[in-house]
């Protein structure tokens, strides 16, 4: 098990109380009965421990879609916060009627918040939440996160804590606090990188295998107010990719394309890779294959799994 250094935040961004900063966030949780279980309960714990949490009413536990559409037209909210799993082509909600898991589009999520009266940030903590942060700027929102690949369970309550401790102070800008939450993850002890890039295949017991520990990359995009019509590209992203590029297109050096590729096919050599299949029981694995359901076998929780 991966030893990640506790380390307490509010000494290095807990704001003076005349200097703390009023925002109001709408926290949306869910993980619904047919989806691996996530630890919820240690981000909400973590969100109530900055003491933003205004407002009962501003939690939604197992969220369904219509509570969130009722929530956003009865109060204006700051900040929207998902936390559950996600893919690119939707977030998880429950279904009011079954309790199941319903995937909800990026576009109705765009035609909820994209005109929202007030609304100035989107948190993403869920797995493949690029595509949807995107689309949500060009829609209009000003500010979006989101986590590029697969995220660990273990790092999304620690990022949530260090990002609202910091936007607390009056001078916070969003996308500072992202920094300081992002610098503070390196502190900690959590490897920013994405599970996918170190998938290399499956143990003859069809346990995932990874060349090294990776926690999940964040990022971020901002609207682009240059561009005012919402039917072209309006985003301009701040790059979390690379320390020294600002392109989201940009390769790995052929030094780093050669070691990757040296670690798979020594790996691939000594375990074998089970061709995808199709089914019932299926799960999402690291690679993106999908194979079936092992009993007694459960992978770590990731926030993209079904």
């Amino acid at each position: 098990m991966h030893q990640v250094y506790q380390t307490n935040p509010r000494h290095l961004v807990e704001p003076s109380a005349a200097s703390k900063k009023t925002r109001r966030a709408l926290y949306i949780f869910c993980s619904p009965e047919d989806s691996d279980k996530l630890s919820l309960e240690r981000e909400v714990a973590e969100i109530r421990a900055t003491g933003l949490l205004k407002s009962e009413g501003d939690l939604l536990v197992q969220a369904t879609w219509e509570a969130v559409q009722a929530a956003v037209h009865t109060v204006r909210y700051d900040i929207i916060h998902f936390a559950g799993h996600g893919w690119t082509y939707g977030l998880a909600f429950q279904d009011a009627s079954t309790g199941l898991k319903r995937v909800v589009p990026p576009g109705a999520m765009c035609d909820l918040l994209g005109g929202m009266d007030g609304l100035k940030a989107v948190i993403l903590n869920a797995c493949y939440t690029e595509n949807i942060a995107e689309q949500l700027t060009s829609a209009g929102v000003p500010f979006c996160t989101y986590w590029k690949g697969k995220v660990h369970d273990d790092v999304v309550p620690t990022f949530s804590r260090f990002m609202y401790l910091a936007l607390q102070h009056t001078h916070m800008s969003f996308s500072q606090a992202f920094y300081i939450a992002r610098s503070q993850l390196k502190t900690a002890g959590f490897e920013l990188a994405n599970p996918d890039d170190y998938f290399v295949g499956f143990s003859p017991k069809r346990e995932p295998l990874f060349t090294q520990m990776a926690h999940g990359v964040p990022g971020f995009f901002v609207k682009d107010n240059s561009k005012p019509s919402p039917s072209k590209p309006g985003t301009k992203e701040c790059n979390h990719h690379s320390p020294t590029s600002s392109s989201r297109h940009t390769l790995p050096s052929s030094a780093e394309r050669s070691r990757k590729a040296e670690a798979r096919a020594t790996q691939k050599a000594a375990f074998v890779v089970p061709p995808p299949c199709k089914g019932p029981g299926l799960r999402e694995y690291a690679g993106g294959s999908l194979c079936p359901e092992l009993p007694g076998f459960s992978l770590p929780s990731r926030r993209g799994k079904e």
